[in-house]
């Protein structure tokens, strides 16, 4: 079933202030899946 995803999208803020809060929690989960599971990621930041 995994070989049918395509995409995930974690959204996160870039201010200082929200670092390691709720509201990076998106993007924190991402980078922490592609850590553990050896998966390169592409980030754009202007999308």
């Amino acid at each position: 079933m995994l070989n049918l995803i395509k995409i995930i999208i974690g959204l996160g803020n870039p201010n200082i202030q929200y670092k390691e809060t709720r509201h990076n929690l998106g993007a924190s989960l991402i980078y922490t899946y592609a850590q553990h599971n050896n998966v390169n990621m592409v980030e754009k930041k202007n999308f």
